[in-house]
């Protein structure tokens, strides 16, 4: 401690000269050994004996060069003593005070005393240490700091990354505004200004830790991440509802887009639901065709951290037209075509629409609805719970006299507005080539005396007689999709000529429904029924049937898909 350098805080000495002599008698000095602030002990108590109420001048040596001399430097009080304290402007070193003096007595010379002091360097506390930190919250806006020395009055930094915009964080120590939260050996606050959570979305942010005894960390970076997407699909009944898993922030918002578009869709959703690790929506109405058509690209945006997750593909619910044509069959004097046909996921009957020759490509010639009662396994196909599917559709007779041997091509219309598509099994059964059969020959009129029709007689037709039986029906083959019938050709048994036989299907206690038809053949007449589901019992029934439409007794047999 070099006197003559000491400022404010450096070593104080007060030596006391009586008001009534010249000169003092002794100096003592306690404690001897001291340490400059902030390791105490750093302050020391000098008594100059007969000094009460006086400015003394000192002379000193330090570490045994000399003398110095400081004049007027400590004012004494009633007992002769001052306190004086050592900061680090105080040399650290071996004091010796040889002398004081009565200031007021100038001239004077120096009263020899003897009194040592050591001063030692300090011992500075430890510098705060930041070990981790990074984004927290449920809105990730604050931030989260972990490590050593911090204190109840410490401080933090945070800067923008270029540098332009800060905020102080006061703990809890100073009662100011923004807090920091000190939770050793945790530290938290929470970022308000815009310009700096914009920096912490984006680039990130710079902090610092700082204790009042002027010890501050090094200088650490952070960022608060985008949101995160790990998957997304629809869901609901109609499939217009949309789920996604990740990481979000309670205060998220989805950005909803088409696939090729580099504008978010607005009003696209409502019942916007947000948690930590899932969302859920529901599309609006004017988004659903565009979703139906082309699937939807989510983002999830961070507003006030203005950063936002990867594009994920959300693909939509498959809303297909499916279904099958079963065949062209006759009843009465009218032929039908009839299969099933549905929109995937859609509970409701379709509309069927039938073009007549060429490929398919024409307008339709007649149309129909899939409306009559279907098997439950229909419904599985369909991803729905409809219990109405199929249909038998007359053709119109205009339609037969005009197109025969034309194909039949059968669309089924989507609901959804998507595309139209020809079931399977479309352009493989033609129009009949014409009326099947005269069913009656003649006619006898029965009339009263002045010649009134009282009645009409029409004997039966020569082909009423129906064909005989098939004498059995066996299952030849069965695959998680199709089952195969065999069975030996029929006679017509007189009448009319054998036209084909017609094959039914009951799905366990359901209905027994025409699926199919097959013309004449011999010795042995074979189909196959390709619209069965995995794990389930048939019963089939084939029946031979006439020109006329008069058909047989049926022959039944069951089997059970893989």
């Amino acid at each position: 401690m070099r006197l003559k350098s000491i400022g404010l805080l450096t070593l104080l000495f007060a030596l006391l000269v009586p008001s009534a002599s010249y000169g003092q008698s002794g100096m003592y000095v306690w404690p001897g050994d001291v340490y400059q602030y902030p390791t105490e002990p750093y302050c020391y108590t000098i008594t100059v004996i007969d000094g009460a109420e006086m400015t003394v001048d000192l002379e000193y040596y330090y570490q045994g060069v000399g003398p110095y001399y400081v004049y007027g430097w400590q004012t004494l009080d009633a007992y002769g003593q001052a306190t004086v304290c050592v900061d680090v402007s105080a040399a650290a070193g071996a004091y010796v005070f040889t002398g004081v003096r009565n200031s007021g007595y100038s001239w004077l010379p120096f009263t020899p005393v003897y009194a040592s002091l050591n001063v030692y360097a300090a011992s500075l506390p430890p510098p705060p240490a930041i070990y981790g930190l990074g984004p927290g919250c449920d809105n990730w806006d604050c931030i989260w700091i972990g490590g050593a020395n911090f204190q109840q009055d410490s401080l933090v930094y945070v800067y923008s990354a270029d540098w332009s915009t800060y905020q102080i964080f006061w703990g809890p120590a100073w009662g100011y505004s923004p807090p920091l939260q000190v939770d050793v050996p945790y530290l938290a606050m929470q970022l308000t200004d815009p310009s700096l959570l914009g920096s912490f979305g984006t680039y990130g942010v710079h902090v610092l830790v700082a204790n009042p005894d002027g010890m501050i960390s090094d200088w650490a970076w952070t960022r608060s991440g985008p949101p995160v997407i790990h998957s997304a699909g629809p869901g609901c009944e109609d499939g217009y509802c949309i789920g996604l898993t990740g990481t979000f922030p309670l205060d998220a918002v989805v950005d909803l887009r088409l696939p090729g578009q580099t504008d978010p869709i607005a009003n696209a959703y409502s019942d916007l639901t947000v948690t930590a690790t899932s969302i859920s929506l529901r599309l609006n109405p004017g988004v659903r065709h565009d979703f139906d058509a082309n699937g939807l690209y989510a983002r999830v945006v961070h507003p006030s951290l203005a950063n936002w997750s990867d594009a994920y593909y959300i693909s939509p619910v498959d809303r297909a037209v499916i279904g099958h044509v079963d065949g062209v069959w006759l009843s009465g004097l009218q032929y039908y075509v009839s299969g099933w046909a549905c929109a995937k996921s859609y509970s409701g009957s379709i509309l069927v629409e039938f073009i007549v020759g060429g490929s398919g490509a024409g307008a339709p010639a007649f149309s129909g609805t899939a409306n009559i009662a279907s098997e439950p396994g229909l419904a599985a196909l369909c991803n729905s719970n409809g219990t109405a599917y199929r249909f038998i559709t007359p053709i119109p007779v205009a339609v037969a006299e005009y197109n025969k041997r034309q194909r039949i091509y059968v669309r089924g219309v989507s609901p959804f507005g998507l595309e139209n598509s020809f079931i399977e099994n479309s352009g493989h059964y033609t129009v009949p080539s014409g009326p099947p059969v005269t069913l009656s020959w003649k006619q006898d009129y029965i009339r009263d005396g002045s010649g009134s029709v009282l009645a009409i007689a029409r004997p039966a037709p020569s082909n009423a007689t129906a064909p005989s039986a098939p004498v059995s029906v066996t299952v030849t083959g069965t695959t998680s999709t199709s089952v195969s019938l065999s069975w030996p050709a029929s006679l017509p048994s007189g009448g009319a000529s054998l036209a084909g036989y017609r094959i039914y299907r009951q799905l366990g206690s359901g209905a027994s429904l025409p699926i199919g038809s097959v013309g004449p053949a011999t010795p042995t007449v074979t189909f196959t029924d390709t619209t069965v589901l995995s794990g389930h019992t048939y019963t089939y029934t084939v029946v031979g049937i006439n020109v006329a439409e008069v058909q047989s007794t049926g022959i039944s047999a069951s089997a059970t898909t893989p």
